[in-house]
Protein backbone atom coordinates (compact mmCIF):
# COMPACT_ATOMS: atom_id res chain seq x y z
CA UNK A 1 0.00 0.00 0.00
CA UNK A 2 1.13 3.49 -1.22
CA UNK A 3 0.68 7.17 -0.22
CA UNK A 4 -0.37 9.25 -2.65
CA UNK A 5 0.37 13.21 -2.46
CA UNK A 6 -1.34 15.83 -4.53
CA UNK A 7 0.63 19.45 -4.47
CA UNK A 8 -0.63 22.55 -5.68
CA UNK A 9 2.45 25.09 -6.88
CA UNK A 10 1.52 28.76 -6.80
CA UNK A 11 0.95 30.24 -3.20
CA UNK A 12 1.59 26.34 -1.66
CA UNK A 13 5.17 25.52 -2.60
CA UNK A 14 6.30 28.93 -4.69
CA UNK A 15 5.72 32.26 -2.97
CA UNK A 16 6.04 35.59 -4.30
CA UNK A 17 7.26 39.39 -3.25
CA UNK A 18 3.65 40.05 -1.55
CA UNK A 19 4.38 37.54 1.17
CA UNK A 20 8.55 37.11 0.56
CA UNK A 21 8.29 40.95 1.21
CA UNK A 22 6.92 40.41 5.35
CA UNK A 23 9.12 37.46 6.02
CA UNK A 24 12.55 39.13 5.23
CA UNK A 25 14.58 40.41 2.25
CA UNK A 26 17.02 38.98 -0.36
CA UNK A 27 20.84 39.89 0.13
CA UNK A 28 22.27 39.59 -2.91
CA UNK A 29 24.40 36.12 -2.24
CA UNK A 30 24.01 33.70 -4.26
CA UNK A 31 25.36 30.11 -3.85
CA UNK A 32 25.88 29.47 -8.29
CA UNK A 33 26.94 25.61 -7.34
CA UNK A 34 23.87 25.29 -5.38
CA UNK A 35 21.88 27.50 -7.56
CA UNK A 36 19.91 29.10 -4.58
CA UNK A 37 19.78 32.87 -3.34
CA UNK A 38 20.13 33.57 0.32
CA UNK A 39 17.24 34.88 1.83
CA UNK A 40 17.73 36.43 5.64
CA UNK A 41 14.65 36.81 7.74
CA UNK A 42 13.34 39.16 10.40
CA UNK A 43 15.23 36.96 12.96
CA UNK A 44 18.62 37.14 11.15
CA UNK A 45 18.53 33.34 10.01
CA UNK A 46 19.94 32.89 6.64
CA UNK A 47 17.76 30.40 3.74
CA UNK A 48 18.49 29.02 0.83
CA UNK A 49 16.06 30.11 -2.28
CA UNK A 50 15.39 29.14 -5.62
CA UNK A 51 14.11 31.60 -7.64
CA UNK A 52 12.22 30.50 -10.65
CA UNK A 53 11.45 31.87 -14.20
CA UNK A 54 9.03 34.82 -14.56
CA UNK A 55 6.06 33.56 -15.46
CA UNK A 56 4.03 34.45 -18.75
CA UNK A 57 2.87 37.45 -16.52
CA UNK A 58 5.93 38.12 -15.52
CA UNK A 59 5.51 37.37 -11.92
CA UNK A 60 8.73 35.66 -10.46
CA UNK A 61 8.24 33.35 -7.69
CA UNK A 62 10.74 31.66 -5.41
CA UNK A 63 11.10 28.33 -3.98
CA UNK A 64 13.11 27.07 -0.57
CA UNK A 65 15.88 24.43 -1.26
CA UNK A 66 14.20 23.08 1.82
CA UNK A 67 11.13 22.20 0.39
CA UNK A 68 13.18 20.65 -2.06
CA UNK A 69 14.55 18.32 -0.03
CA UNK A 70 11.70 17.43 2.06
CA UNK A 71 9.80 16.59 -0.79
CA UNK A 72 13.05 14.51 -1.61
CA UNK A 73 12.96 12.90 1.69
CA UNK A 74 8.77 12.36 0.89
CA UNK A 75 9.81 10.25 -1.73
CA UNK A 76 12.26 8.31 -0.90
CA UNK A 77 11.81 7.51 2.94
CA UNK A 78 9.30 6.05 5.17
CA UNK A 79 7.66 2.37 5.82
CA UNK A 80 4.95 3.46 2.86
CA UNK A 81 5.81 4.07 -0.85
CA UNK A 82 5.10 7.76 -1.86
CA UNK A 83 4.20 8.95 -4.75
CA UNK A 84 3.75 12.98 -5.14
CA UNK A 85 1.97 14.75 -8.27
CA UNK A 86 2.27 18.69 -8.76
CA UNK A 87 -1.39 19.72 -9.73
CA UNK A 88 -1.57 23.50 -11.26
CA UNK A 89 -4.03 25.52 -12.33
CA UNK A 90 -0.84 27.57 -14.41
CA UNK A 91 -0.95 27.44 -18.23
CA UNK A 92 1.40 24.02 -19.50
CA UNK A 93 3.92 26.20 -21.13
CA UNK A 94 4.51 28.01 -17.54
CA UNK A 95 4.83 24.55 -15.86
CA UNK A 96 7.14 23.08 -18.63
CA UNK A 97 10.10 25.99 -17.95
CA UNK A 98 9.30 25.42 -14.43
CA UNK A 99 10.34 21.83 -14.59
CA UNK A 100 13.83 22.04 -13.60
CA UNK A 101 13.38 24.43 -10.14
CA UNK A 102 10.13 22.09 -8.51
CA UNK A 103 10.50 19.20 -7.03
CA UNK A 104 10.65 15.66 -7.89
CA UNK A 105 7.49 14.23 -9.00
CA UNK A 106 5.89 10.95 -9.93
CA UNK A 107 3.18 13.55 -12.40
CA UNK A 108 2.41 16.62 -13.31
CA UNK A 109 -1.10 18.15 -13.84
CA UNK A 110 -1.87 21.64 -15.74
CA UNK A 111 -4.67 24.00 -16.64
CA UNK A 112 -6.62 23.21 -13.69
CA UNK A 113 -6.64 19.59 -14.72
CA UNK A 114 -6.98 19.65 -18.04
CA UNK A 115 -3.86 18.06 -19.10
CA UNK A 116 -1.93 15.08 -17.57
CA UNK A 117 2.24 13.96 -17.98
CA UNK A 118 3.45 11.29 -16.18
CA UNK A 119 7.09 10.35 -15.59
CA UNK A 120 8.47 7.40 -18.00
CA UNK A 121 10.87 5.85 -16.04
CA UNK A 122 11.95 3.90 -19.68
CA UNK A 123 11.71 7.26 -21.45
CA UNK A 124 15.61 7.72 -21.26
CA UNK A 125 15.84 9.53 -25.38
CA UNK A 126 14.50 12.96 -24.16
CA UNK A 127 15.74 15.37 -21.99
CA UNK A 128 12.15 15.44 -19.26
CA UNK A 129 11.20 11.97 -18.93
CA UNK A 130 7.42 12.89 -18.97
CA UNK A 131 4.72 11.71 -21.80
CA UNK A 132 1.34 13.20 -21.86
CA UNK A 133 -1.86 11.03 -21.00
CA UNK A 134 -3.15 11.42 -24.22
CA UNK A 135 -6.69 9.40 -23.15
CA UNK A 136 -7.05 11.93 -20.64
CA UNK A 137 -6.51 14.79 -22.90
CA UNK A 138 -9.06 13.03 -25.33
CA UNK A 139 -11.43 13.22 -22.68
CA UNK A 140 -12.24 16.89 -23.34
CA UNK A 141 -13.09 17.20 -26.74
CA UNK A 142 -16.44 17.38 -26.27
CA UNK A 143 -15.73 21.36 -24.42
CA UNK A 144 -12.53 21.71 -26.26
CA UNK A 145 -13.12 20.78 -29.90
CA UNK A 146 -11.28 18.74 -31.99
CA UNK A 147 -7.55 18.78 -30.49
CA UNK A 148 -5.89 19.58 -34.21
CA UNK A 149 -7.45 23.25 -33.98
CA UNK A 150 -5.98 23.99 -30.82
CA UNK A 151 -3.17 25.97 -32.43
CA UNK A 152 -5.67 27.82 -34.32
CA UNK A 153 -6.57 31.43 -33.06
CA UNK A 154 -9.35 30.96 -29.73
CA UNK A 155 -12.47 32.63 -31.83
CA UNK A 156 -11.67 29.93 -34.87
CA UNK A 157 -11.67 27.31 -32.40
CA UNK A 158 -14.88 25.17 -32.88
CA UNK A 159 -16.47 23.77 -29.24
CA UNK A 160 -18.09 24.98 -26.11
CA UNK A 161 -15.70 26.54 -24.44
CA UNK A 162 -14.43 28.42 -27.29
CA UNK A 163 -18.50 29.51 -27.77
CA UNK A 164 -17.99 30.94 -24.12
CA UNK A 165 -14.83 32.25 -25.09
CA UNK A 166 -16.69 34.53 -27.94
CA UNK A 167 -19.27 35.53 -25.69
CA UNK A 168 -17.40 36.74 -23.17
CA UNK A 169 -14.51 38.15 -25.90
CA UNK A 170 -17.67 40.00 -26.90
CA UNK A 171 -18.66 41.86 -24.02
CA UNK A 172 -15.09 43.25 -24.21
CA UNK A 173 -13.49 40.87 -21.69
CA UNK A 174 -9.80 40.80 -21.88
CA UNK A 175 -9.11 36.74 -22.04
CA UNK A 176 -5.53 34.78 -21.91
CA UNK A 177 -5.06 31.55 -23.77
CA UNK A 178 -1.17 31.95 -24.35
CA UNK A 179 0.07 28.71 -23.57
CA UNK A 180 -3.42 26.74 -22.63
CA UNK A 181 -4.71 24.29 -24.70
CA UNK A 182 -7.95 23.21 -22.25
CA UNK A 183 -9.19 26.25 -21.04
CA UNK A 184 -8.43 30.46 -20.48
CA UNK A 185 -8.27 32.97 -18.20
CA UNK A 186 -10.33 36.01 -17.56
CA UNK A 187 -7.34 39.24 -17.47
CA UNK A 188 -9.89 42.09 -17.14
CA UNK A 189 -13.36 42.18 -17.37
CA UNK A 190 -13.89 46.19 -17.11
CA UNK A 191 -17.00 46.87 -15.67
CA UNK A 192 -18.91 43.64 -15.98
CA UNK A 193 -16.62 41.95 -14.21
CA UNK A 194 -18.89 39.59 -11.72
CA UNK A 195 -19.42 35.84 -11.06
CA UNK A 196 -23.13 36.44 -12.24
CA UNK A 197 -21.85 37.87 -15.77
CA UNK A 198 -19.59 34.55 -16.12
CA UNK A 199 -22.26 31.97 -14.81
CA UNK A 200 -24.92 33.67 -17.41
CA UNK A 201 -22.36 33.74 -20.30
CA UNK A 202 -21.19 29.79 -19.39
CA UNK A 203 -25.14 29.19 -19.20
CA UNK A 204 -25.56 30.68 -22.52
CA UNK A 205 -22.97 29.06 -24.56
CA UNK A 206 -21.49 26.24 -22.73
CA UNK A 207 -24.03 23.71 -23.09
CA UNK A 208 -23.46 21.89 -19.87
CA UNK A 209 -19.76 21.47 -20.31
CA UNK A 210 -17.86 24.37 -19.03
CA UNK A 211 -16.91 25.64 -15.59
CA UNK A 212 -14.72 27.76 -13.69
CA UNK A 213 -12.97 28.70 -10.79
CA UNK A 214 -11.01 30.78 -8.80
CA UNK A 215 -7.15 31.06 -8.78
CA UNK A 216 -4.82 33.66 -8.11
CA UNK A 217 -7.70 35.70 -7.79
CA UNK A 218 -8.13 35.06 -11.37
CA UNK A 219 -11.23 33.15 -13.18
CA UNK A 220 -10.25 30.15 -15.19
CA UNK A 221 -12.72 28.63 -17.47
CA UNK A 222 -12.31 25.23 -18.40
CA UNK A 223 -14.11 21.79 -19.51
CA UNK A 224 -16.65 20.46 -17.25
CA UNK A 225 -14.57 17.11 -17.40
CA UNK A 226 -11.49 18.64 -16.34
CA UNK A 227 -10.44 20.14 -12.87
CA UNK A 228 -8.18 19.55 -9.96
CA UNK A 229 -10.33 16.55 -8.69
CA UNK A 230 -11.59 14.90 -11.26
CA UNK A 231 -7.74 14.61 -13.09
CA UNK A 232 -6.60 13.23 -9.29
CA UNK A 233 -9.63 10.67 -9.21
CA UNK A 234 -8.26 9.55 -12.88
CA UNK A 235 -4.53 9.31 -11.41
CA UNK A 236 -5.46 7.58 -8.39
CA UNK A 237 -8.03 5.15 -9.74
CA UNK A 238 -7.03 4.50 -13.23
CA UNK A 239 -3.38 4.86 -13.12
CA UNK A 240 -1.15 3.43 -10.06
CA UNK A 241 1.05 0.98 -12.38
CA UNK A 242 2.69 4.35 -13.62
CA UNK A 243 3.72 5.88 -10.64
CA UNK A 244 4.26 2.65 -8.31
CA UNK A 245 6.22 -0.70 -8.27
CA UNK A 246 4.03 -3.70 -8.28
CA UNK A 247 1.35 -4.45 -7.96
CA UNK A 248 0.43 -1.59 -5.17
CA UNK A 249 -2.61 0.45 -4.32
CA UNK A 250 -3.05 3.61 -2.90
CA UNK A 251 -4.24 3.13 0.84
CA UNK A 252 -4.16 7.06 1.62
CA UNK A 253 -4.54 10.33 -0.79
CA UNK A 254 -3.57 13.84 0.81
CA UNK A 255 -3.69 17.25 -0.53
CA UNK A 256 -1.52 20.53 0.14
CA UNK A 257 -3.25 23.18 -1.37
CA UNK A 258 -3.89 27.20 -1.13
CA UNK A 259 -6.68 28.06 -3.28
CA UNK A 260 -10.59 28.11 -4.43
CA UNK A 261 -9.30 25.96 -7.53
CA UNK A 262 -8.39 23.53 -4.51
CA UNK A 263 -11.50 22.96 -2.47
CA UNK A 264 -12.80 20.07 -4.46
CA UNK A 265 -9.52 18.01 -4.08
CA UNK A 266 -9.07 18.82 -0.85
CA UNK A 267 -12.29 17.47 -0.11
CA UNK A 268 -12.20 14.56 -2.08
CA UNK A 269 -8.80 12.93 -0.27
CA UNK A 270 -8.23 11.87 3.15
CA UNK A 271 -6.61 15.23 4.76
CA UNK A 272 -5.41 18.39 3.62
CA UNK A 273 -2.54 20.12 4.65
CA UNK A 274 -2.68 24.14 4.35
CA UNK A 275 0.22 25.96 4.13
CA UNK A 276 -1.83 29.63 3.26
CA UNK A 277 -5.49 30.41 3.06
CA UNK A 278 -5.48 32.47 -0.50
CA UNK A 279 -9.56 32.36 -0.95
CA UNK A 280 -12.04 32.63 1.62
CA UNK A 281 -13.88 29.83 0.08
CA UNK A 282 -11.38 27.69 1.27
CA UNK A 283 -11.35 29.32 4.96
CA UNK A 284 -14.61 28.83 4.48
CA UNK A 285 -14.76 25.46 3.87
CA UNK A 286 -11.88 25.27 6.16
CA UNK A 287 -14.47 26.05 9.39
CA UNK A 288 -17.25 24.03 8.48
CA UNK A 289 -14.63 20.80 8.34
CA UNK A 290 -11.81 21.31 10.92
CA UNK A 291 -11.08 17.93 10.97
CA UNK A 292 -10.64 17.60 7.45
CA UNK A 293 -7.33 20.59 7.34
CA UNK A 294 -4.13 21.35 9.27
CA UNK A 295 -3.14 24.90 8.64
CA UNK A 296 0.46 26.11 9.04
CA UNK A 297 0.52 29.21 11.41
CA UNK A 298 3.62 30.51 9.70
CA UNK A 299 3.67 31.78 5.93
CA UNK A 300 5.36 31.66 2.91
CA UNK A 301 8.16 29.14 2.42
CA UNK A 302 7.96 28.26 6.00
CA UNK A 303 4.88 27.34 6.09
CA UNK A 304 5.18 24.94 3.04
CA UNK A 305 8.19 23.25 5.23
CA UNK A 306 5.94 22.61 8.09
CA UNK A 307 3.51 20.99 6.29
CA UNK A 308 5.73 18.20 4.40
CA UNK A 309 7.66 18.18 7.59
CA UNK A 310 4.15 17.11 9.70
CA UNK A 311 3.32 15.29 6.47
CA UNK A 312 6.70 13.09 6.95
CA UNK A 313 6.01 12.59 10.50
CA UNK A 314 2.03 11.85 10.37
CA UNK A 315 1.90 9.96 7.06
CA UNK A 316 5.14 8.10 6.72
CA UNK A 317 6.71 7.64 9.87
Amino acid sequence: MALLVFSDVDGTLVHYDEVMDKLGSFNGKTDAGMGTHEFIDLQGNAHGMVKLPPSTTGLQGVISKRTLDLVHQLKGSGRKEAAFVLISGARTTTMLQRLAYLPDCDAFVTENGGRIFFRNADQRQTAAPYMEDFAWLESHEDAVGPLELALDPPQDREGPLWDVYRVLAEKGWKLDTAGYLTGFRVVDAGETADETALENAIQKAGDGKVRFSCNLGKYDIYPSSSGKAEAAAYIRNNCPDKMLKGNKKYSRTITICDDDNDIDLAMDTHHAYIPSITSEALRLTIHRNPEHFTVSKRMGPFASEDMLQTILKRELA
